[in-house]
């Protein structure tokens, strides 16, 4: 009885000191005013260290950038930089194929940057350290070629002399567009080496470069030379085929028939007849019925 008794008088003492409680500032759920104040500051620095790791991933995307920005310089310089080298140099030519190599390389550790970053907010100083290699690297490779180049550029280029070396530098030439230097190299074999097996090939393929370039009367006394010295070689088809269509682009047609009647008849089996033959037809069924040729 007496318990009860105490049990109803102090119990709304109790709930005011309950109410009270709840209701003092700095405090929730039972927590005093310090934990209150350590929460709000752990809040903060998570909020801090989310906006650092925000800021690094940005930075590390824009090094990426740069990163793959300076590689696509790098590849477009390796074409030029190849070019030169192998004209000039064996040794240098391997030096850049090691190059070339190292930038493959290089292509595929971008590529698994570029997956790393799903998971940078993890691996951030990882990554960053990775593709900080890799701008090292592609600096490096930059500055190697660059001073082969300039090794190259700073010795004497010497020229084609054996026969074979002439063939071969005429042919690069002329299958790059470059007919002009094609010829002179051509020319040289032949003035140097006029006993050589290539002699006759490259008459006819002097004759060939004029044919490219549209320049048909050329073309036509270039093959005049070519028959004057091989009127019956290997060339001997070849190079009536290229004057007879010479005198086509020319409007010579009458000029153009008698050439590919006489390669018909000296040449029956060459590899070029069958095309002579489809050629005469077209350019005697042009002379009867256009005013084409002249």
């Amino acid at each position: 009885m007496v318990q009860s008794i105490l049990f109803r008088r102090w119990l709304p003492t109790l709930l005011a000191i309950l109410l009270l409680t709840l209701a003092a500032p700095g405090c929730m759920f039972f927590t005093t005013r310090a934990e209150g104040t350590r929460l709000r500051e752990e809040v903060k620095a998570l909020r801090d260290h989310v906006s650092g790791m925000k800021k690094r991933e940005q930075d590390t995307l824009i090094a990426l950038k740069k990163a793959k920005s300076e590689l696509l310089e790098l590849k477009g310089l390796l074409p030029r930089a190849r070019a030169i080298l192998l004209r000039n140099s064996a040794r240098f030519g391997a030096r850049l194929d090691e190059l070339a190599s190292n930038v493959a390389k290089m292509q595929g550790r971008l590529e698994n940057v570029e997956t790393d970053q799903g998971g940078v907010n993890k691996r951030d100083k990882g990554v960053q350290q990775r593709l900080a290699k890799v701008a090292e690297s592609v600096a490096r490779i930059k500055t190697e070629v660059t001073r082969l180049i300039a090794e190259v550029r700073k010795k004497p280029r010497p020229g084609p002399k054996t026969a074979n070396e002439l063939w071969a530098a005429a042919n690069v030439a002329r299958l790059t567009g470059r007919g002009a230097e094609a010829r002179q190299l051509y020319a040289t074999l032949i003035r140097s080496h006029s006993r050589h097996p290539r002699v006759e090939a490259a008459y006819y393929f002097t004759a060939k470069t004029y044919f490219d370039a549209f320049d048909y009367r050329n073309a036509v006394v270039a093959v005049s030379r070519q028959l004057k010295k091989h009127s019956t070689g290997k060339f001997a088809a070849r190079g009536r085929l290229l004057s007879a269509k010479s005198y086509f682009e020319l409007k010579r047609c009458q000029t153009s028939i008698r050439i590919l009647a006489r390669l018909v008849h000296l040449f029956p089996h060459a590899e070029v007849t069958p095309a002579a033959r489809q050629l005469l037809i077209r350019v005697r069924r042009l002379l009867t019925v256009s005013r084409y040729c002249r």
